[in-house]
């Protein structure tokens, strides 16, 4: 039974002794109601804030998920007839074009052999095709588009498109994208009816139909059989007899019947080849369908392709056979067979049967699909997974498919979304180690603040807890007191932050749902409610464990001296030097030391080999914050000069006199506003160097798009040369008019290797070929191409008499005579001296040139040469191009080659359109670009042509660069609705194989979402200053506290109170102003320290991104906080008495 009653006799003490604690604690915190308040704000605040954020974090991959989408379209999985790889030579020797067919497969048994298929939740056939539309009205305008058939009541039933808001197609009707009608002024939804070409010469040459094809399809019917001809008789007999003929009576019938092979009543062959002909051109062939409703968005129905016009695929078949019964040879084949129906042309012409175009489109138009849609079935699930998770669910899907589909078939999976998340994943990874970085300050500030809240508390009743240890009160009861008031503070604080989290996450979620277009849960997340309480328990009892042990350090003497005073304190320890051991500064050093040392060598090659970028940031991020937090602790440093310079700087004027004493203040208050100091700092610091890292990133993004890009709009041919003429010619059209946005257009072309034959390679190396001899992409450029394109993004190493937009001019191609061979040996000399002074076999000799020429050329090479071979601008390099009369290996082939003295005119480490870098590595990543003018590029290409024998007239070969990409910039005042008018009025001179990058809007895009990104600074700005603000009121009112003597003594002596107000005011400026300076200082060290290291890898013009905006607005706050911070504490001591305030000592 004693057992049995020592737990309960346990229990019973333990409450006894929280109840006592806690009384206590609600009777201090019903006395001093502002102390309590601040310590449960503080608490309130930071997890507010952490589960807010954190619960938002949580929901991110759902805001990547949409940004996937509008990227690729809302399919999960894309299955199409594999295609042969693009073959990167241009071909133009070929005499005859290879057609492109559209391959097709049978859906429809696809779809049976996924349907059981638990991860499947539907299978949905399309066909797109590239065509052109028009007005019915004005036929002869056409707009280049794609028509896309699709099942559009199974995609709404599988969530593709899930935000469609368009109303669903009938027969004969089509959805059409609304600047295509802006510019043929047709109306959505006003019965206007508009023609579509579907571009029938592909989709003939798909399923064969040639005039061959087509007669041998109607052999067996109408041309075979023939058509059923009735003739009158008796014309016929009359008809005779007047030109002398004796009929026999009875001979020729009244009527005569017979059938005759179309062959005898029409030319077939030519009318077959007329009407096909006609067709591909789209005049015979058009579907005419009235315009439903106008697109204004995709709604990521289908990737941004371009112009849409969307058909129903259960009315498709329908709109063709109405598109083939107006082409007048089915017409005439349609009435042959009703002919021979009816045995009357009379009768078969009140016929409304089309029997041929019955029989030809009697088919499931799913058995020849172009492609399929697969959609997942727990696809959000999936997508908001790990990376590693969802990367395992889609392997598992796409291994199931495959297996269903088989080793041997010949078709190809795409995973759209997965595929565009994989980018979009260093940007999650990014935010995230943003907010680790953010929830480790703020919880070191609200540990600091608590620590300082808790810290006075016990200073300031030092007396009181003399008294409870007199009265027999235990150290372990004080330490239970400490603890619940520690607890008091925090859970009020835990419980008003997480519902307070909870609410502010609702608008936040239900704003993301909306986006997104997805359906989640309200409820905190379990991670980000275990984070907040976490932290809410953990912060204040963090920043209870040196007040505790100061409180347990204490006598009964010491805390019964009611004129001992804090900073007035002698202490002196007594130990001996060898129970010393290592100190806790020494101890933290060295744990630091050795953690930054393990992620050094360990953790982060370990990630690189892991290709985990999570841990790879987090131990960057880790690093990064050590080095600023050692920075903020070196500033306390230089806190007591500065807090002396801000002083004798701002009190001024009559006040000059009391700078004595606010220096003194500062001094003797130095161990307590230390630690307001290094909040202020900290903030400044990290809101500086984090609001600029993510600008600098953002700056970085934008100006890679820039580079890679090149200009407003780029137009890039992936297969083939663009039509330069065409172009060309809308371009200055559109450059020429008032009201047009086209400011200036500039070509670049493809590599002269691309025309095989004649050019198979070019090489570049330097006169001894020493160490090494590069490929050569060899590109012609507009001489106006950097006043066309991003010339900021131009940064040449070495130039020769230019340094700007002017170096692209003058890239001459010469044939300079070298009268001796002194200039070359000089060369020789200058170009690899080092090579032929270690290694004299790598020197191999030079033909002589006296009295001879050798072409020359000026070209624009990337500045990783000047390493690589040894180049440098007016010193001589060899360009060797190696020339062939047939790709094709046989007995008649051969090369020859022809050394031509390249003479660089600029190295440039980065040029707008082109990778250079001045990187050596960059070389062996991919070939060196070499630029040079259109003149040059052709010479050079005339030379390959006469070193291989080749007629250039016979093979089409062209006589100027075949052209590979266009720039265009626009007039600064140009709108985006001109520019997309304008993309959409190049696209009829353009290709499949072409694709058009709007630049401007990836900019804005971009933009936008570091706008974005950067009110989570303002916010987190804000929440740092509040804490700041506690902790500035905190600390004066512990200085007003224990310096009420000083300030009675002052009133005395005829200082006034407003005069007492602006001494304190003065101390907090000093301190607050010299903290934020060391800040910012900090912060724009550590800003400039990232932008160098950046611009070590992207070799991007130096530019400091410095959050203006922010660092304003932190600093007015500060200010604000300053005055009020100091003000507060003393307003109530101000309106005592100078006897009061005496009495109170």
């Amino acid at each position: 039974m004693a057992s049995l009653k020592q737990p309960s006799a346990s229990l019973i003490s333990f409450l006894s002794l929280f109840s006592l604690a806690f009384n206590f604690v609600h009777s201090q915190a019903r006395k001093d109601k502002r102390r309590a308040c601040i310590g449960i704000f503080t608490v309130l605040l930071v997890v507010t804030f952490i589960g807010f954020v954190y619960n938002i974090i949580l929901r991110s991959p759902v805001i990547f998920l949409k940004l996937a989408e509008t990227q690729v379209g809302e399919t999960d999985m894309v299955i199409f007839p594999s295609l042969n790889r693009l073959d990167p030579l241009l071909n133009l020797d070929k005499a005859t074009q290879q057609v492109d067919v559209y391959p097709f497969f049978n859906a429809s048994h696809l779809r049976l052999s996924l349907s059981d298929l638990p991860q499947v939740l539907g299978v949905s056939p399309r066909w797109i095709i590239r065509g052109s539309i028009a007005s019915s009205k004005q036929p002869s305008k056409r707009v280049v588009t794609y028509v896309l058939v699709c099942d559009l009541e199974e995609e709404a039933r599988m969530g593709v498109g899930r935000a469609w808001p368009y109303r669903r197609l009938g027969a004969s009707e089509a959805h059409v994208t609304a600047s295509v009608l802006r510019s043929l002024r047709v109306l959505p939804n006003r019965g206007d009816r508009v023609l579509v070409d579907m571009g029938m010469e592909k989709i003939l040459n798909t399923f064969g139909l040639n005039p061959d094809a087509l007669k041998q399809l109607l052999f067996r019917s109408v041309l075979e059989d023939g058509v059923t001809v009735r003739l009158n008789g008796t014309l016929i007999r009359s008809f005779l007899e007047e030109q002398g003929f004796v009929v026999p009576p009875g001979l020729i019938s009244d009527t005569i019947v017979t059938r005759q092979p179309v062959s005898s009543l029409v030319n077939v062959d030519r009318l077959m080849e007329a009407s096909i002909e006609g067709i591909k051109r789209g005049e015979l062939m058009n579907l005419d369908v009235a315009v439903a409703d106008a697109i204004e968005n995709s709604y990521e129905k289908w990737p941004p392709i371009g112009n849409i016009v969307l058909l129903e695929a259960k009315h498709f078949l329908q709109a063709v056979k109405a598109s083939m019964n107006q082409v007048p040879l089915i017409q005439m084949l349609n009435l042959g067979v009703l002919v021979n129906r009816t045995g009357s042309v009379e009768k078969a012409l009140l016929q409304t049967e089309t029997p041929l175009t019955d029989e030809w489109l009697n088919f499931n138009l799913m058995d020849y699909a172009f492609l399929v849609l697969v959609q997942y079935r727990d696809r959000y699930i999936a997508y908001l997974k790990s990376e590693a998770g969802r990367l395992s669910d889609m392997i598992k899907f796409s291994n199931d498919v495959g297996e269903r589909l088989g080793f041997t078939s010949r078709l190809s999976i795409t995973l759209p979304i997965a595929t565009a998340l994989q980018p979009l994943m260093f940007l999650r990874v990014f935010l995230q180690q943003i907010f680790n970085a953010v929830v480790a300050v703020l919880v070191a500030h609200g540990c600091i603040t608590v620590y300082s809240l808790l810290l006075t508390d016990v200073n300031a009743r030092t007396y009181e807890y003399g008294m409870l240890r007199v009265m027999g009160l235990k150290k372990v009861a004080l330490f239970s007191l400490l603890v619940v008031q520690a607890l008091y503070y925090a859970v009020p604080g835990l419980l008003l932050g997480l519902l307070f989290s909870w609410a502010a996450s609702f608008p936040a979620i239900d704003a993301i749902s909306k986006y997104a277009l997805v359906s989640l849960d309200y409820n905190l997340e379990l991670m980000a409610l275990t984070s907040a309480i976490a932290i809410g328990l953990a912060m204040p009892l963090a920043g209870n464990i040196f007040p505790i042990k100061r409180a347990l350090s204490r006598t009964l003497a010491e805390s019964l001296d009611v004129y001992h005073k804090t900073h007035a304190e002698t202490i002196v320890h007594f130990q001996r030097l060898a129970d010393l051991g290592l100190s806790p500064s020494q101890s933290v050093g060295a744990i630091g030391m050795v953690v930054t040392g393990v992620l050094i060598y360990y953790v982060i090659p370990l990630s690189f080999l892991l290709q985990n970028f999570s841990l790879l940031l987090s131990s960057l991020n880790f690093i990064l914050l050590g080095t600023v937090g050692g920075l903020i602790l070196l500033s306390v440093l230089l806190q007591p000069t500065g807090e002396w310079l801000v002083a004798h700087l701002i009190v001024q004027g009559e006040d000059r006199r009391f700078l004595d004493i606010v220096l003194k203040n500062l001094m003797s208050h130095r161990s307590r506003s230390m630690k307001t100091s290094l909040i202020f700092c900290s903030t400044l610091a990290f809101v500086v160097f984090a609001g600029s890292m993510f600008s600098l990133q953002a700056h970085s993004i934008i100006g890679n798009i820039k580079v890679a890009l090149g200009s407003d709009v780029r137009i890039e041919s992936s297969q083939g040369p663009l039509k330069e003429a065409n172009l060309s010619a809308f371009l200055r059209q559109e450059r020429a008019r008032p009201d047009g946005c086209v400011r200036d257009f500039a070509w670049a072309s493809w590599p002269l290797w691309n025309v095989d034959p004649p050019v198979y390679r070019v090489l570049i190396g330097n006169m001894v070929g020493f160490p090494q001899t590069l490929n050569a992409e060899t590109v012609s450029v507009s001489d106006n191409y950097l006043e066309v394109t991003y010339a900021d993004y131009f940064v040449p190493l070495a130039a020769d008499g230019c340094a700007g937009p002017d170096c692209t001019r003058g890239l001459d191609f010469s044939l300079n005579p070298n009268p001796n061979q002194d200039l070359l040996q000089e060369n020789v000399l200058s170009g690899a001296e080092h090579a032929c002074a270690r290694v004299s076999s790598s020197c191999r000799p030079l033909e002589s040139s006296k009295g001879s020429t050798r072409p020359r050329v000026r070209g624009i090479l990337p500045a990783s040469l000047a390493t690589a071979i040894g180049a440098e601008v007016k010193s001589l390099l060899v360009l060797m191009l190696i020339a062939q009369n047939e790709r094709e290996y046989s007995n008649s082939r051969f090369r020859k080659n022809i050394f031509i003295e390249l003479e660089p005119k600029v190295l440039a480490k980065k040029f707008p359109g082109f990778f250079f870098s001045s990187y050596e590595a960059a070389s062996a990543v991919s070939d060196p670009p070499l630029l040079v003018n259109e003149d040059t590029w052709q010479k050079l290409f005339d030379l390959a042509v006469t070193a291989a024998n080749l007629n250039a007239t016979k093979l089409g070969l062209p006589r100027k660069p075949p052209k590979r990409t266009l720039h265009i910039r626009l007039k600064e005042d140009a709108e985006e609705q001109q520019r997309v008018d304008l993309i959409n009025s190049l696209r009829p001179y353009l290709e499949e194989s072409t694709s058009i990058s709007d630049t401007l809007q990836l900019v804005e895009v971009t933009s936008g979402t570091v706008n974005m990104m950067m009110l989570f600074f303002y916010l987190i700005a804000l929440i740092a200053t509040v804490l700041c603000f506690f902790m500035l009121f905190i600390t004066f009112e512990a200085n007003v506290r224990e310096n009420l003597w000083e300030f009675g003594v002052l009133r005395a002596l005829g200082v006034s109170a407003h005069q007492l107000a602006r001494i304190f005011v003065y101390e907090s400026l000093s301190m607050i102003i010299s903290a934020v300076a060391m800040g910012s200082i900090i912060g724009l060290l550590v800003s400039s320290t990232l932008t160098m290291q950046q611009n070590l890898f992207t070799e991007m013009p130096f530019v400091l991104i410095f959050p203006y905006w922010l660092f304003a607005s932190i600093i007015a706050l500060s200010l604000v906080v300053a005055a009020l911070g100091a003000l507060l504490p003393v307003k109530k001591m101000l309106r005592c008495s100078i006897s009061e305030i005496l009495k109170k000592t």
